[in-house]
């Protein structure tokens, strides 16, 4: 009986020694075989196709850049920039030069990708492709990878070149001089995208860009609390996730501006429905009081930029006005095609046109361009932005060229439909829409001036939120100042309530800053000029940042297999193994002892 005992111990411990070994080997073969990428290069109508889609073995922690260093370990040019290191050349294909809007684009499984390839770590079964590109206006089109190999003439009918190692690298496009740009998917930092929709008359832009720059800038709002009316617009407009408690947080700061402020009127009212708007709730039934009522009879409407803010607030949510307000939609076009200037444009003080007063213009005029008597004042004023353009591709006020200018046309020519990216609004090959996207940080902040180190308040939330107009342009939305459905109908104490649930939160001060969208519109030569500014003390629960989906996404990290003796199943398993050993010798001792 014991010799049994002793034989069926042993043969428990071969097997599971047999075992371990047969796991481990899996484990090893599994992460061998799954630890691979699909990479591609395809160049231009002389190169051809360089690298057909091959299947190649990385490692773990690796960059797309990394893999394809590898891969042509002479044949790589890169740049370093203040966000990161990007793509100028393959296989001595650079990119400017005699070609000065070309660019390499870098794709992941199909699409471009969030980050560049400096920095996205590959995941197995990834299919990473870098595809050169001649003309950043043009991009790619809608052209798959396949679709660009089968148009170079496939891949079996191309004889790869031998690599050739570059002695300078080229220029991967124009620069104007702004050198602190965030990793957003330039043209000059080897990442592309699809182009946006456009109108006849103008040239396709690469859409991903903007997509990277609106992330970037969302990103940087939703790390501390929402600290203006354009800010919110600009980030809720933009499809940004934003927390109900953030929210409910301004629309508390909104309801004690609506009930403290003395006299909440015109410009200050209108920005107040605005926001009120963009966050789903009802201007007409806010904190007691309508306010749209109050806008429509406001007796101290009667400026300029007073008349813009009016029009956008009443078209919000086409409003009903009565016959006999103080102010219709009509009163207050007629008003503002009254102050146009002889030149086009319009201006808060001067006899001439300023671009920011000019974008705001045609911002508030755009759901009426068809309009007999607006017709004309768009196409002056068209007409006089295309003279004012730098050769940056941006505008200038009281003599600076600075990021507000360029986001108050960059709004303005988007809300009427004209593209700011199109070969109308490109000089000496900047484009408006690259002008301004030249203003952002590294954290995804926007300087206002290109010399400035420090980031601006308002030209980020200016910046965001024309921005988020051209891509609404492109994808046919309208107006960002426009908002469709039901309002939700806000008890006066629900905000509060909510934004105070948590018993041991502190009291956090908002700064509510009630600027006008451009601050040139009164003061062209100070750029922090503000009409009033709010300190509103309210209580906040803890703060939550939201990250945009598209953010989230790229994000995302994929757990490879546990590999070799490191896998804790294994580790499990041995040790079983390590302990039947034992206890089979303590026996076979015990038995010799007997």
């Amino acid at each position: 009986m014991r010799q049994l005992k002793k034989w069926m111990i042993v043969s428990l411990t071969a097997i599971l020694l047999v075992a371990v070994s047969f796991v481990n080997t899996v484990h090893t073969v599994f992460a061998e075989t799954a630890n691979t990428i699909t990479l591609a290069v395809v160049g231009d109508a002389e190169r051809k196709v360089i690298l057909c889609p091959k299947e190649v073995a990385v490692q773990p922690d690796e960059t797309a850049l990394d893999v394809l260093k590898r891969e042509f370990p002479n044949g790589i040019v890169t740049e370093q920039s203040s966000f990161g290191e990007y793509l100028t050349g393959v296989d001595g294909l650079l990119s400017g030069g005699e070609k000065p809007n070309s660019y390499w684009s870098f794709e992941v499984n199909g699409a471009a990708a969030n980050v560049g390839a400096d920095a996205y770590k590959v995941h197995s079964g990834d299919t990473v492709a870098f595809r050169y590109v001649t003309d950043w206006n043009v991009g790619l089109g809608n052209k798959t990878l396949e679709e660009s190999i089968a148009e170079l003439g496939g891949c079996e009918e191309q004889s790869e070149p031998a690599p050739t190692t570059p002695d300078q690298p080229g220029q991967s496009g124009p620069t104007d001089g702004n050198s602190e740009q965030p990793g957003q998917t330039d043209p000059t930092d080897g990442e592309s995208g699809q182009p946006g929709k456009t109108d006849e008359d103008s040239a396709p832009v690469l859409m991903e860009s903007v997509n990277k720059t609106i992330d970037n800038a969302v990103q940087f709002m939703l790390s501390r609390e929402l600290q203006s009316d354009w800010e919110v617009i600009g980030v809720l407009q933009s499809a940004a996730a934003v927390s109900d408690e953030a929210k409910a947080t301004y629309l508390k700061s909104l309801e004690d501006r609506v009930n403290t402020s003395a006299r909440l009127n015109n410009m200050a009212l209108a920005r107040t429905i605005l926001a009120i708007n963009a966050l789903g709730a009802d201007p007409t039934n806010f904190a007691g009081q309508n306010l749209v009522s109050k806008l429509y009879n406001d007796e101290t409407v009667g400026s300029i930029n007073s008349y813009i803010y009016a029009l956008l607030a009443l078209d919000s949510r086409d409003y009903e006005i009565p016959s006999d307000a103080k102010w219709t939609r009509d009163s207050l076009i007629s008003e503002i095609l009254k102050e146009q200037h002889a030149d086009g444009g319009w201006s808060f003080s001067s006899e001439t046109g300023d671009p920011d007063m000019t974008g705001m213009a045609l911002t508030a005029l755009a759901p009426y361009k068809s309009r007999a008597e607006v017709k004309p004042a768009i196409d002056n004023a068209v007409s006089l932005l295309k003279t004012l353009q730098t050769s940056n591709g941006g505008y200038e006020s009281d003599g600076v060229e600075n990021a507000n200018s360029a986001a108050q046309v960059v709004t303005g020519l988007a809300a009427i439909g004209v593209d700011p990216a199109g070969s109308e609004f490109t000089k000496d090959g900047h484009t408006l829409i690259q002008n301004l996207q030249s203003f952002q940080l590294s954290d995804g902040s926007f300087k206002w001036l290109s010399t400035d180190s420090e980031s601006s308040s308002l030209a980020s939330e200016q910046a965001l939120y024309a921005l988020v107009q051209y891509k609404f342009y492109t994808e046919g939305k309208g107006s960002i100042f426009h908002w469709t459905g039901n309002p939700v109908s806000v008890d006066n104490g629900s905000a509060e309530e909510t934004a105070s649930e948590d018993s041991e939160s502190s009291n956090e001060v908002v700064t509510v800053v009630t600027e006008s969208p451009t601050a040139s519109a009164e003061a062209p030569s100070t750029e922090n000029n503000t009409d009033t500014e709010e300190i509103v003390t309210v209580s906040s629960s803890k703060k939550t940042t939201t990250t945009p989906a598209s953010a989230a996404s790229a994000s995302k990290k994929q757990k490879l297999p546990d590999t070799a003796m490191f896998g804790t199943e294994t580790i499990v398993m041995t040790a079983a193994g390590a302990v039947l050993m034992t206890a089979g010798a303590i026996l076979w001792r015990r038995k010799k002892a007997a």
